[in-house]
């Protein structure tokens, strides 16, 4: 089981740079629809065997990135959201890393929103600010 683990966590591993190179190299440039579907079938086979491995921090971050560039700004919330569960569950207790994720997810929601966050403004009305009411809870 080890020796099959290990393989797995190889496998994951180069995925993860693999993906992290192409982002890279492509500098702001949208993604090809393609990459997105791989990245996500390497995530979907890294959770069964990979529950609290950092490789799956690292490819939520990636997915978060490659939707956004795609214009997917739903599914990039959605795996940011995700990021932020696996990060709870593999980093109990106060963590940095938690920290700065729930602030870069704040500040996800109100650029989606219209906002701001240098200074952090929004619009002020009232689907606006259910949208944000996650975004409250970091600020």
């Amino acid at each position: 089981e080890a020796a099959m683990l290990l393989a797995e966590e190889n496998l994951c591993k180069e995925k993860v740079q693999e993906m992290e190179e192409k982002l890279s190299q492509m500098g702001r440039a949208k993604p090809a629809k393609e990459l997105v579907k791989c990245v996500q079938r390497s995530l979907r086979r890294a959770e069964k065997s990979l529950a609290q491995h950092y490789l799956l921090d690292r490819s939520f971050q990636a997915l978060t990135e490659l939707s956004l560039r795609s214009g997917e700004k739903k599914d990039g919330e959605r795996f940011m959201r995700k990021r932020l569960d696996y990060q709870v569950k593999a980093y109990p207790g106060v963590s940095g890393s938690y920290a700065w994720t729930a602030e870069a997810y704040a500040d996800m929601l109100v650029r989606h929103a219209g906002g701001t966050t240098d200074p952090v403004t929004v619009p002020q009305d009232l689907e606006t600010a259910v949208k944000l009411r996650g975004a409250a809870m970091v600020y």
